[in-house]
């Protein structure tokens, strides 16, 4: 039922505030993952990635520029890694206590590598002059946000997303058939494709020596 609520409050939406209701809800898809971490992260993401991004675009002094897209780079790496290895990191400081990590898992840090990842493609982006900097806060946040990407990917270049969040236009006929489509040729080749490989694809990962390779 979430999917077809969000599309129902887009729809009803004047243009100039359906970044609203997208950002809305990937921020509701992720309280409603009871992962607090992942939301704590994608914001430092997003507040770093913006501001660094809107200085490199800014700033005429090449060292200055490199210096900052470095520092970008740094800190959604730090970001990443500290998230992602927060267990391991507290039990080290902490060894005899089960410390909670705000419910995150293989689940959210796959998020948390998707949105990390995106921000560095942005800020390199930024600094090729491939892209113009997004300077509308919002919609740069749902722009590493956008929850349909938050497991899926692929991460973005910047010139191919951002401009579809900046004209969030009204209801298209042919982009609607082309992604139900596309979805539907996707859930084809999962189910009837992938479903049916898996046992014996899964047979060679538990047993790798047992099976004799081809000649």
């Amino acid at each position: 039922m979430f999917v077809p609520a969000v599309l129902a409050a887009y729809q009803l939406m004047p243009s100039r505030w359906r970044w609203a209701v997208l950002l809305s809800a990937s921020i509701a898809f992720y309280a409603a993952l009871r992962m607090p971490l992942l939301v704590v992260a994608w914001t430092l993401v997003v507040l770093t990635s913006y501001w660094l991004g809107r200085r490199i675009s800014d700033e005429s002094n090449g060292i200055r520029r490199r210096t900052y897209l470095w520092a970008g780079v740094a800190a959604q790496v730090v970001i990443l890694g500290s998230i992602k290895y927060l267990r391991v990191i507290l039990r080290l400081i902490v060894p005899r206590f089960e410390i909670p990590t705000g419910g995150m898992d293989w689940f959210s840090t796959l998020g948390i590598s998707y949105y990390t990842l995106q921000a560095v493609s942005y800020l390199a982006d930024v600094y090729l002059g491939t892209a113009k900097p997004e300077r509308h806060f919002g919609r740069f946040a749902l722009y590493l946000g956008f929850f349909p990407k938050l497991l899926q990917g692929p991460i973005e270049r910047a010139g191919d997303l951002l401009p579809q969040l900046r004209s969030l236009g009204s209801f298209n006929y042919t982009n609607v058939r082309s992604g139900v489509l596309l979805f539907c040729w996707g859930l084809f080749k999962k189910v009837a494709v992938a479903n049916r490989l898996a046992p014996f694809v899964t047979a060679v990962y538990y047993d790798p020596t047992g099976i004799a390779a081809l000649a």
